[in-house]
């Protein structure tokens, strides 16, 4: 076999520090840094989808008119796309629309009181996809999935998704939550 004795050292001091010889398995230290890639794959989509800003000055008054707009949230998601802002290749490929194309019907999940996601922006998005429901939480939470617990809303996603996308919630059906969030009463 190529390489013998001195491969095979090679190979397991490789892994034992995280690291691949060509033809063995990476070490749990190796596979462990790309267990958390989050802001890199988020950054990696983002910004090669978006059209943004070049020149870091103009985020600053981005920030002030999307604050005005969405108080609290609007600076956050301006500054968050800062790093779009010297990415090395802005809207490569993406999907400009037409949105209205879709064969499947796409359901939209809203909470009523988003934050971040206002409940206008749903009713907008739904409106330009034209074969979309948007099913409504009387929720206060950004995704309120993670905040608010709702058994209507859950079994109206669930139904959805495994259907196929052939069962949707009737236009204008309103989930309430269970619980509030944080054990509010």
């Amino acid at each position: 076999m190529a390489g013998g004795p001195a491969m095979n050292r090679a190979a397991t001091s490789a892994a034992q520090a995280g690291g691949a010889a060509a033809g063995t398995h990476p070490g749990p230290a190796a596979a462990a840094a790309y267990a958390m890639n989050g802001t890199e794959a988020f950054y990696a989509i983002q910004c090669a989808d978006s059209v943004v800003p070049t020149k870091r000055a103009v985020y600053r008054n981005l920030a002030t008119s999307e604050d005005a707009k969405v108080p609290g949230f609007g600076r956050y998601v301006v500054f968050d796309m800062m790093p779009c802002a010297t990415w090395p290749d802005l809207h490569t490929g993406a999907y400009d629309g037409p949105w209205n194309l879709s064969r499947t019907t796409i359901l939209v999940i809203n909470s009523k009181h988003d934050p971040e996601t206002p409940y206008q922006g749903a009713v907008a998005g739904v409106a330009e996809l034209s074969n979309a429901v948007l099913l409504t939480v009387n929720g206060d939470g950004h995704t309120s999935m993670y905040s608010e617990p709702s058994t209507c809303r859950d079994r109206a996603e669930l139904a959805y998704l495994v259907s196929g996308a052939t069962k949707l919630p009737a236009p204008g059906t309103v989930c309430n939550v269970d619980r509030l969030p944080f054990g509010l009463p």
